[in-house]
């Protein structure tokens, strides 16, 4: 098959599948995403068992904290979940509850919510005075959110909401 994608044309070997609609015939399956093409290489050395959409927003601070000046956290322990698009919006996940017994257990003292889960994460088992639970909408709010409450952690934050 010839491709062209903008002035550039390609040659590329696909391999057909059977047709959904009729098993005797033969189809080419394309699947049209967003991609990008960064100007340096980025390697995220994180345990194999991390990962998923849900990891979106996080992988996307940390990459922020590291590409910054300074510590975004200045060693705080914070943790948060929610799928991020392109945009830096955040989106919702499976499984808020368990997530933040663990972030709890594990010493977070701020959790970054998705604002679709803001509901279940305060029907569940976690001390709100030992962690603080914040809607996170895009990655820009989560950031300026974080950076207050390492400022001040009694700061006025966005607060999940039932």
């Amino acid at each position: 098959m010839q491709v062209r994608r903008g002035e550039r044309e390609l040659a590329q070997k696909l391999t057909t599948v059977a047709s959904p609609a009729n098993k005797k015939e033969s189809v080419v399956q394309v699947t049209i995403a967003l991609s990008f093409e960064f100007p340096f290489d980025v390697n995220l050395n994180i345990d194999d068992s991390i990962g998923g959409p849900s990891g979106g927003l996080m992988f996307a601070m940390g990459i922020y904290d590291v590409l910054t000046p300074g510590s975004l956290t200045e060693g705080a322990t914070i943790a948060g979940t929610g799928e991020i698009d392109a945009r830096g919006r955040v989106g919702a996940i499976g499984g808020i509850q368990q997530k933040l017994v663990g972030a709890q257990d594990d010493g977070a003292k701020l959790f970054l919510v998705p604002a679709d889960n803001c509901a279940e994460a305060l029907d569940g088992h976690y001390d709100p005075d030992k962690m603080r639970l914040v809607k996170a909408t895009t990655l820009e709010a989560a950031i300026k959110d974080v950076q207050a409450w390492v400022d001040d952690p009694d700061a006025t934050l966005t607060r999940c909401t039932k």
